[in-house]
């Protein structure tokens, strides 16, 4: 980005020494000031449709996407039991309606790496059902940051390279922070995963025990 600029400013100069009259600086600055921001717009839509949101105040409450659209709430909790972690997630359309859900149980690690395995899971499910417009909500805000990042993070950078190339596809994804409260169902749903199980619990309709958090989301609306 500063070679871009510093390349602007050479333009200007150029103009300055080749043509009249001298542009006034106030012209120089706001054009690298535009050209900033173009750039940085342009960061967040990746190849395929992706845009990656870090908002300063995420979302309290759960809200509906628009029509069209499919949202995903996602989440990787630790069990305070024995410290192990799980993850879970949930995909409502534009009427709250509840279209599928999961929940898995992923073992000893971070929940970072919980959350991860969670969008994961989530987004591969999204894209076999034929989804093509998903809206994604973790309550992870290093999760939306590593997503948004180009460096690679350590030992879970496969990983993240993985949801990367998933999200590449020909899509449109947007990947969104809330806050916990508006994250409370697939919460819920994460803690049902049974442990020492490798597989993928998919729920097509919602378990009992999730139907209050479902009937509080839709009421807020």
């Amino acid at each position: 980005m500063f070679g871009v600029v510093l390349w602007n400013i050479w333009l200007a100069r150029n103009a300055v020494v080749f043509n009249s009259p001298l542009p006034f600086h106030s012209s120089i600055i706001q054009s690298n000031k535009l050209l900033v921001e173009r750039m940085l717009t342009a960061r967040e839509v990746v190849s395929g449709g992706v845009r990656v949101v870090c908002a300063i105040s995420a979302p309290s409450q759960w809200t509906p996407p628009a029509v069209g659209w499919l949202k995903l709430n996602m989440d990787g909790p630790k069990r305070s039991q024995d410290g192990s972690a799980m993850c879970g997630g949930v995909a409502r359309d534009h009427t709250g309606s509840w279209q599928f859900g999961f929940s898995k149980f992923i073992g000893f690690c971070g929940v970072f790496d919980a959350e991860l395995w969670g969008v994961w899971c989530g987004l591969q499910m999204d894209w076999d059902k034929g989804f093509r417009r998903l809206i994604l909500e973790v309550d992870s805000l290093d999760v939306v940051r590593a997503l948004k990042d180009d460096r690679r993070h350590g030992h879970i950078c496969t990983l993240v390279l993985h949801i990367k190339m998933v999200l590449r596809r020909n899509w449109e994804v947007q990947v969104l922070h809330v806050t916990r409260s508006a994250n409370s169902v697939a919460d819920s749903l994460a803690k049902l995963a049974i442990p020492a199980s490798t597989c993928v619990m998919y729920f097509k309709d919602p378990p009992s025990s999730i139907i209050p958090f479902l009937h509080s989301d839709v009421v807020s609306i």
